[in-house]
């Protein structure tokens, strides 16, 4: 039977303590039900520190109908996949997860969408796709039909009305604060650069949101994954033996994992039950060592 260390006792106890305010805020974030200024949210920070694992976990258990946008969509990908939720939600609050997405925050048009898509104040938030549009350009389905709703004959691309949504952005991209621009500020030699311009926007996005950064070690990442699996419910169908077992690998292995988060954790558990103990160890060097 494994038992932890101090060491890995000391963090565990961070890296929950960590991943309890990662947990605090997300259901603050999915709380539709409470008025404030803010009604967005963006969390940001280390990779594999739990993000979207505890976002949409506090998504679900908020009963509140929800989507994901995830991956590298794009402002074209997105207009569509908000066309058909608020076909499907007209009025009712509604929660959209934009997961992981940076490429909506790439250039110009796509920040200054997302801007005003995150305005201030509770009734507020239009997403606009100005670009000219053929119907023909989507496949036929709820998408081309959705988006139909919202076009119209005298002006290209069209509005979608978005004051329904509630928006969760996850992404390890962090927003400059007002800091960050004044150190940038004070480096310039003439006018502002194209790059400037671009911090001075991604800042604005920043102050339309809640904004949560969550920074954390090797040691901190283990002992939030950690949390997950033995307090968290992460992995229901694991004994503590099990979890334990995988825990330790992780922990003696931690700087070598190409990939170290609780997505992995459970991949690991479902080699363990499938391979076992006996052999496990072999196929996870192979399979999660770089």
């Amino acid at each position: 039977m494994i038992t932890f260390d101090r060491e890995q006792k000391n963090a565990l106890e961070q890296g929950g303590f960590l991943r309890q305010q990662l947990i605090s805020f997300a259901k603050q974030a999915a709380d539709v039900t409470t008025k404030r200024n803010k009604r967005h949210a963006y969390i940001t920070g280390t990779g594999g520190a739990g993000k979207s694992h505890s976002v949409l976990q506090a998504v679900k258990e908020s009963g509140v109908p929800h989507a994901i946008i995830k991956g590298q969509s794009s402002l074209f990908g997105m207009a569509q996949n908000l066309a058909v939720l608020k076909v499907k939600h007209f009025n009712e609050p509604v929660i959209v997860i934009i997961d992981d997405c940076d490429k909506l925050f790439a250039d110009k048009d796509s920040i200054n969408t997302m801007k005003d898509l995150l305005e201030d104040g509770w009734e507020s938030g239009t997403f606009t796709y100005s670009k000219n549009l053929h119907l023909n350009s989507i496949p036929e389905g709820a998408k081309r039909d959705a988006v139909e709703v919202f076009m119209n004959d005298n002006e290209s691309g069209f509005q979608i009305d978005c004051s329904n949504f509630f928006f969760i952005v996850t992404s390890n991209m962090p927003l400059p604060s007002i800091q960050n621009l004044e150190a940038a500020a004070a480096k310039l030699k003439s006018g502002p650069t194209t790059a400037y311009i671009k911090m001075e926007d991604l800042h604005a996005v920043r102050t339309r949101t809640r904004y949560n950064m969550v920074n954390c070690n090797r040691e901190e990442m283990w002992g939030s994954i950690a949390y997950v699996l033995m307090n968290d419910n992460g992995a229901p169908n694991r004994t503590e033996d099990e979890n334990m077992f995988i825990l330790d690998w992780m922990w003696n292995n931690r700087y070598k994992m190409s990939e170290f988060n609780v997505r992995t954790a459970i991949d690991m558990g479902d080699l363990l039950e499938s391979i076992g103990i006996e052999d496990v160890k072999d196929r996870w060097n192979y399979d999660f060592i770089n």
